[in-house]
């Protein structure tokens, strides 16, 4: 007679209850994950004919630039900062959205905005402009993010009203250590 050990799981499952335990490992718990939603929106100004459900903290990426979103993206989460990144590639697209979440109410769902300068369409400072306009948005932390340093730059959208004003870095773990030191009070 075979060992209950060396019996196929077939056969042990099919004895009454209590006369076979079967040993299972729980399943591993995961985090739930927080998700960006897309709603479907019959106005006719909406982008795609969706408008985004920001779940609460999520970081708005505005760049054009695919090589510096996805560098901006592993920095943040290289210092720890896991938040849900939505990123839009032009000042436009920032703009839609921005006037839809106040539209639909949720722009309160956003936690912090990283704005690219030279954008195509509308550049950062306009979307900043209008950051700082609107009631709704003046509260929400803007960080203007470049990778051309300038001074008259820098001067500007300090007038404006950015948060805070950082350089992009070559390299990724400077990168890193650059935003979370500038991050620190938003995040």
């Amino acid at each position: 007679m075979r060992s209950p050990a060396a019996r196929p799981a077939a056969e042990l499952r099919r004895r009454p209850a209590g006369r076979a335990m079967i040993a299972a490992a729980p399943p591993a718990r995961r985090e739930p994950r927080t998700r960006l939603s897309l709603i479907n929106c019959a106005r006719p100004f909406c982008p795609y004919g969706y408008y985004f459900r920001l779940m609460p903290e999520h970081i708005l990426l505005v760049e054009d630039r695919p090589l510096d979103a996805e560098l901006t993206v592993h920095a943040l989460r290289r210092c720890g900062i896991h938040h849900p990144v939505v990123h839009v590639h032009d000042g436009d697209e920032a703009l839609m959205l921005l006037r839809d979440a106040e539209t639909a109410g949720t722009a309160g769902e956003i936690g912090l905005i990283l704005l690219d300068v030279q954008l195509p369409k509308v550049d950062g400072f306009g979307v900043l402009k209008h950051i700082r306009s609107s009631p709704c948005l003046q509260a929400i932390p803007a960080v203007v993010v470049t990778s051309l340093p300038v001074e008259s730059d820098r001067v500007r959208a300090s007038l404006l009203g950015a948060s805070n004003y950082l350089a992009k870095a070559m390299d990724l773990d400077e990168f890193a250590i650059l935003l979370k030191i500038s991050l620190r009070p938003f995040i």
